[in-house]
């Protein structure tokens, strides 16, 4: 009982203490999260005596983050996805309230088990809230495109606008976002012959132009390996110096 007196007084004495910082989101709440306050920057965090009041901190800084999955393109084609973005927290009463579990108490503790717990919560609001928007909003998007001739700027751009409407609502606004797709062997085999169909026939060169491909499609591989070439046994071949016969 003195035990959890002593680190309750500490945590009072320690909130009592601190100011808010410049680069933080610092918000307060007396109910146990069900209201929030944000503390100006410069403003001592209030002082709370009851379990349900305390602070915490959310960064007011530019965050990165990624995210990896599956795209249908129009004809059903699959295609990996691979989109890197940064986002920043614009509204931190909205983002606690669509992510609860960011308004843990003590938060803002400098202890190392609290910061990974922080971190976790940050990534998990992450995964669950802004991962979540771009793949609904890119999957709306890609299937309306055509793999052969799609303009991927175009395609960020729609994404990028499309991902912050719906984010605005839970606090969140995504600053940059860049999208990589990623065709498996078999599409980018096809992408390959319809950008070199497209090639020949701007050179008024169509006919021959299949038939190079045709060609192309048709010959066998030949794998050539150095070391077996150099191991065999050459003995029986002619030596075309040899002049003495």
């Amino acid at each position: 009982m003195k035990l959890a007196l002593a680190a309750l007084v500490l945590n009072i004495i320690l909130q009592g203490c601190a100011y808010s910082h410049a680069s933080m989101w610092n918000l307060s709440t007396g109910d146990c999260g069900k209201s929030w306050r944000v503390i100006p920057a410069g403003e001592a965090l209030p002082a709370f005596k009851g379990v349900c009041g305390y602070s915490i901190s959310l960064p007011d800084s530019p965050l990165s983050g990624d995210t990896d999955f599956k795209v249908n393109f129009k004809l059903k084609v699959i295609a990996e996805l691979k989109s890197a973005f940064t986002y920043r927290i614009q509204d931190p009463i909205s983002y606690v309230q669509n992510a609860r579990f960011l308004g843990k108490p003590n938060a803002n503790n400098a202890d190392s088990t609290t910061a990974n717990s922080q971190v976790n919560s940050l990534e998990i609001a992450e995964n669950t809230i802004i991962d979540k928007t771009i793949r609904e909003v890119t999957s709306k998007v890609f299937i309306e495109q055509d793999i052969t001739d799609y303009d991927l700027q175009k395609v960020e751009s729609v994404v990028l606008e499309e991902t912050n409407r719906m984010l605005k609502a839970k606090g969140i606004s995504i600053d940059f976002i860049a999208l990589t797709v990623i065709p498996d062997t078999q599409t980018k085999t096809a992408l390959d012959v319809v950008s070199a169909s497209r090639i020949y026939e701007a050179a008024g060169l169509k006919a021959e132009g299949a038939k190079i491909m045709e060609a192309k499609a048709s010959a066998p591989s030949f794998n050539f390996n150095p070391t077996t070439f150099n191991n065999q046994d050459n003995s029986k071949e002619p030596n075309a110096l040899d002049r003495s016969n």
